[in-house]
């Protein structure tokens, strides 16, 4: 999930770990190809051990401690670029063309699970439409 931080204002859409860290080892090629200098991801120590005598194929046990501290929390940027047209013989006023942000004010039941920043609150049920 990491990528390296490198011309982040050229990419569109980002997908960073906000706690990298650096490698604990590495190999010749990724030292040839500078990637040692560039930290993109978490170091996990693991432990592999047999449950009851029953194998683990194909799963991970995390400690949940770890997960609430933000092991392996990863951020997502969009950016995207508009222009208007500004049209000098429209006597619009500035303060028209200003965006409001935060929740709208009407009476759609839709909008009861937003906050006043115009964001969910935690652990809401949100459906599409």
């Amino acid at each position: 999930i990491s990528m390296f931080k490198t011309l982040i204002v050229f990419r569109i859409r980002i997908y960073s770990q906000t706690q990298a860290l650096a490698v604990f080892f590495s190999t010749m090629s990724s030292e040839c190809l500078k990637k040692v200098e560039l930290h993109n991801g978490q170091n996990a120590i693991v432990a592999v051990n047999v449950h009851y005598g029953y194998n683990q194929e194909d799963s991970v046990v995390l400690n949940h401690a770890s997960i609430d501290r933000g092991l392996f929390r990863t951020m997502h940027f969009h950016t995207f670029t508009s222009e208007t047209d500004c049209d000098d013989s429209n006597s619009k006023s500035s303060s028209k063309l200003d965006l409001d942000f935060g929740k709208p004010n009407t009476a759609n039941p839709r909008v009861d699970k937003l906050d006043d920043d115009g964001f969910p609150y935690v652990a809401s049920y949100l459906y599409s439409g």
